[in-house]
């Protein structure tokens, strides 16, 4: 199963036609898709305030999501890049999806990574310049790399940067590049 998790507001956001086009190529493939749409889809998760991260209550709908995490083989996260980094809502899926215990166990000196062999491929759409991120000046990679490193995931990563100065010729082309993606 391929799990698709898109965190975008807008019904006319680039990154969401970019995942709209990799579920309709994969499932064209017969492949099996589960899209879930994180400012769309039940359940939901409400911005967290909390003492303590143990303290924060486990909602029915966190072991639904951990058990689609746990069945797909590839996962694939759409984003538009916001001050060098994902939407907030994609850090809190993060932050409460990708859990000690769940997806890294850290009950010894160092954690032992429990997602292993999972394929994760990250795709972001960016105002600024491809070259900076590709380049490591700006920290997106670097963060992403290090949240999925613990749970033993080397993520890949695809950024559609210079999105003010698009051509349609362009997002033709990166659009035909999710299309093969969502192929393989």
């Amino acid at each position: 199963m391929e799990l698709i998790i898109l965190a975008h507001p807008s019904s006319k956001g680039f990154a969401r036609t970019l995942a709209e086009e990799y579920a309709a190529s994969a499932v064209k493939e017969g492949k099996d898709v589960e899209l879930i749409d994180l400012y769309r889809s039940s359940p939901a998760e409400e911005f967290l305030s909390f003492e303590s991260p143990t303290e924060i209550p486990e909602k029915d709908g966190l072991k639904v999501i951990q058990k689609r995490v746990t069945e797909a083989g590839r996962l694939i996260f759409f984003f538009p890049v916001w001050w060098y980094d994902s939407p907030a809502i994609m850090k809190n899926f993060f932050d409460r999806v990708f859990t000690d215990g769940f997806a890294f166990d850290w009950s010894g000196k160092k954690p032992k990574p429990l997602l292993s062999g999972k394929e994760v491929i990250m795709i972001a759409t960016a105002g600024a310049p491809t070259a900076p991120y590709n380049l490591g000046i700006l920290p997106l990679k670097k963060i992403w790399k290090g949240r999925f490193k613990i749970c033993g995931i080397k993520p890949k990563f695809y950024i559609f940067g210079n999105r003010k100065k698009t051509t349609s010729v362009k997002d033709k082309e990166i659009i035909d590049l999710i299309s093969h993606l969502a192929k393989n």
